[in-house]
């Protein structure tokens, strides 16, 4: 796919690439004479290491210019889409900060459904206003924790906020696939299986935010009233194992704490670990429990995954 070159497409705000390697080592001879402490100064090069990640990347941005692919193309579904006048403005907010990509779109007229846009197709852009890359990390904190606290995390390390309703509705959307990803995910190879097949489930009493209109409960409760509404969440494992094999008297002094005269031997560890939780949920045919969730998809992994188990 070939695009028109335009060096204005995006402007950085930031210094040009070598001003900032100038600045840079400027202030590491200035830190050096003031005996400045290591943690600032490593704080200080991180900085400006964004700094100059944000110039590369809109560098290597401008070289695809708006995606003008001429006054018509024929798109992926095989239809003739006109170029329109306008070029319309997209929001990318990436690890090194936002940008505002000016793009070439096509269609029937303005004001009508944009049927492609080459500028998205040759950067894999995501539906999102965040970078996939940018989405991972957010979610790898916020699956940890409070949407607030990994927001603050991000904005420490990168320096910037981001909107927490976003990352609630980024985790959201992200959870649609999950179905899909765990009905896709390829068996683990059966040479790299343990001898035996383990699974487990355990319940955990989730706190439920209050609805709209829903009171708070009292200070002083009566007998029976909570604090709070709680769910049962079920958790659901299975992976497979090797055999530890240990004699009964290695046994018996495990059970009683006194096994240092025992032969110290590694544990077989758990092989191809696979994990899910399940909330009570509703769909078209009623209401589910997190239980009959979470023990159909065990059942369904031994299947799976216990080769030569017959139902």
């Amino acid at each position: 796919m070939k695009m028109t070159h335009e060096t204005d497409v995006l402007k950085p705000q930031n210094a040009d690439l070598l001003a900032i390697l100038a600045e840079l080592q400027t202030f590491l001879g200035e830190a050096a004479k003031k005996g400045t402490a290591l943690h600032e100064v490593e704080y200080a090069i991180w900085q400006r290491v964004l700094r100059m990640g944000r110039t590369l990347f809109g560098e290597f941005l401008t070289h695809f210019g708006t995606g003008d692919l001429g006054e018509s193309i024929t798109a992926p579904d095989g239809r003739t889409c006109q170029r329109l006048e306008q070029l319309h403005e997209r929001r990318y907010l990436s690890i090194f900060g936002k940008f505002r990509l000016q793009r070439t779109v096509y269609g029937s007229r303005e004001g009508q459904k944009i049927d492609f846009v080459p500028l998205d197709n040759r950067l894999q852009l995501p539906a999102s206003v965040c970078s996939f890359l940018l989405q991972d990390w957010d979610q790898s904190l916020c699956v940890e924790e409070a949407f607030d606290q990994a927001n603050g995390t991000i904005a420490r390390i990168l320096g910037f906020k981001q909107a927490v309703d976003n990352l609630e509705r980024m985790n959201v959307q992200m959870a649609k696939r999950v179905e899909d990803f765990r009905a896709e995910r390829p068996l683990p190879p059966a040479a790299e299986e343990g001898a035996l097949v383990v699974s487990s489930a355990d319940g955990k009493g989730v706190v439920m935010r209050r609805g709209e209109g829903e009171k708070t409960p009292p200070a002083h409760r009566t007998k029976g009233e909570k604090a709070s509404r709680k769910e049962m969440a079920m958790v659901g494992a299975v992976y497979t194992v090797d055999r530890y094999v240990r004699t009964p008297a290695a046994v018996v002094a495990a059970l009683f704490g006194d096994d240092r005269d025992q032969p110290k031997r590694e544990r077989p560890k758990p092989c191809h670990k696979q994990t899910m939780a399940s909330l009570a949920y509703t769909e078209v045919d009623g209401t589910h429990s997190g239980i009959e969730k979470t023990y159909t998809w065990l059942l369904e992994e031994i299947w799976a995954r216990n080769r030569g188990y017959v139902k």
